[in-house]
């Protein structure tokens, strides 16, 4: 037997049962809440809680998602709607326009409405599917777990296309094109996920790549103040090369007390030709004035 997480020793501590005597967690005494039902022909359904194989998917789904709603479009997850008379569904994750429909004086109406498909029988799926198109609703994709497809709603067909997973879902609602492979896979779904946050000028992703940035002119930097006597470097290198240079060679101008303008300064770290920055390296270490270091020959013509 064990003692209770944080249970002192001694006769009134509160004992469990081993690891191998606990039911299985998915073993209920009593089955869980039910918060939310759909109405189908009138008649009430309940929404059960999702299994793993539902539930995981809708996970990944509402994060892909959530990262791709541009600007002035809300997503949202298991939100009821209305779509006749006597029929209401929650889709999975849905995008829709953000703020008050003028027109209705409630919210505006799902643009697109992503569904995981499990277990739900074809038949029920397709009676949704052409509810919200009925209703209005722009676009719809299914993702398919079993088959591992994703599709899309045609209602003029009244049937679900396929998508290639190398294809990628524009829409007005997203930021970044959706690529559908990421709807399948957790590793794309991270990728996916990165670029649509740097495509919409995330903070952290903006403040990460100027971090990155710095380290890269840093360390062109550091090679330029290591390879200050080597030989001419070929046109079209890296600009923090170029600027590593530009920087070594004030540093060492510092170094020696040797002034310099805030003209020549522009000059110097203006300057790309990374050969022409090489000899004025070379020439910085024994020199005796700035004209000399900058003197031009014919290679420099």
């Amino acid at each position: 037997m064990l003692l209770a997480p944080g249970a002192s020793s001694g006769a009134a501590a509160l004992r469990l049962p081993a690891e191998h005597e606990w039911p299985p967690v998915d073993e209920y005494l009593d089955p869980p809440e039910v918060t939310r039902y759909e109405r189908e022909g009138g008649k009430r359904i309940v929404a059960m809680p999702a299994d793993p194989e539902h539930a995981e998917p809708h996970l990944r789904l509402d994060y892909l998602i959530g990262a791709h709603v541009r600007e002035g479009y809300v997503g949202a997850s298991d939100l009821k709607t209305r779509v006749s008379k006597d029929d209401e569904y929650a889709s999975d994750t849905c995008v829709r326009k953000a703020g008050t429909d003028p027109k209705t004086d409630t919210r505006y109406l799902e643009e697109l409405v992503f569904e995981i498909v499990h277990k739900r029988a074809l038949s029920k799926v397709n009676r949704r599917a052409r509810g919200f198109a009925a209703r209005g609703v722009r676009r719809q994709i299914g993702i398919f777990v079993r088959k591992g497809k994703v599709c899309e709603w045609d209602a003029a067909e009244e049937s679900w296309r396929p998508l290639d997973p190398q294809h990628r879902i524009h829409d007005r609602c997203l930021a970044l094109p959706l690529e559908v492979a990421a709807l399948l896979d957790a590793a794309r779904a991270d990728v996916a996920v990165a670029l649509a946050l740097e495509a919409k000028g995330n903070p952290a992703i903006v403040e990460m790549k100027e971090k990155s940035h710095r380290r890269g002119r840093v360390a062109g930097r550091a090679e330029g103040l290591a390879e200050g006597h080597a030989a001419g470097r070929a046109e079209g290198r890296a600009e923090g090369r170029a600027e590593g240079r530009a920087e070594a060679l004030l540093t060492i101008l510092a170094a020696r007390g040797v002034e310099v303008g805030e003209a020549t300064r522009e000059r110097i770290l203006d300057t790309r030709d990374s050969a022409a920055l090489d000899r004025w390296l070379g020439r910085a270490v024994t020199a005796t004035s700035l004209d000399e270091i900058l003197a031009k020959d014919t290679s420099d013509a």
